[in-house]
């Protein structure tokens, strides 16, 4: 199965086969996709995610199970701008990856077992923020779509809701539930939390 990313302007990600990520844009006249550059294949394993990243869209990321890199979009042609620090110890991965519905130029990182963090394009991919985690290891990342600042995290156990103002070790709110992978946390500005069951 491909990972396909669509952007608001019509510009297309494609991980071909999880070994490159091929770029392209849908027509307008055709309603066909046009492809107009691939990445070369990568040799750090299997592209598990691709998406856009920065506001005008001239920047995407690949996340492999040992690395993230980000890619410049220049006239079209994708050039490799750096590989974003993540520590690994020999037996962790790359969790998922999360781009920001409030700023594009944000995006997050996550390593299994070990937290999350923040970058931001603007700053050269600076990290920008790190948050450090218990060994529950988080499944899913969300941010709130109404407070830019709060981002809710997976895991088998329970939803954690982080406040991105502060740092430190601990969630501001736990939500224990057995389904933590079929429910949806969103809060609001009155620090009330609602859930959601998806699963029947």
């Amino acid at each position: 199965m491909w990972n396909v990313s669509v952007a608001k302007s019509g510009r297309v990600l494609m991980a071909l086969d999880g070994q490159a990520v091929a770029l392209g844009s849908l027509s307008t006249a055709s309603g066909n996709l046009e492809l107009s550059d691939t990445t070369d294949s990568v040799d750090d394993g299997r592209i598990e995610q691709s998406f856009f990243v920065a506001e005008n869209e001239d920047y995407f990321a690949t996340r492999t199970s040992r690395c993230v890199k980000l890619w410049g979009l220049r006239s079209d042609q994708a050039v490799l701008t750096r590989e974003i620090a993540l520590t690994l110890q020999d037996d962790q991965t790359t969790g998922h990856c999360e781009s920001n519905m409030h700023d594009p130029n944000v995006f997050l990182t996550s390593i299994i077992q070990d937290g999350f963090s923040l970058w931001d394009v603007r700053a050269a991919s600076q990290l920008c923020y790190s948050q450090n985690m218990s060994v529950t290891p988080q499944t899913k990342f969300k941010w709130n779509p109404f407070i830019p600042y709060w981002i809710a995290a997976s895991t088998e156990k329970n939803v954690q809701i982080y406040d991105l103002r502060y740092t430190g070790n601990k969630p501001m709110c736990i939500l224990p539930t057995p389904h933590a992978n079929d429910v949806f946390a969103s809060a609001s500005a009155n620090m009330s939390v609602r859930l959601v069951q998806l699963k029947l």
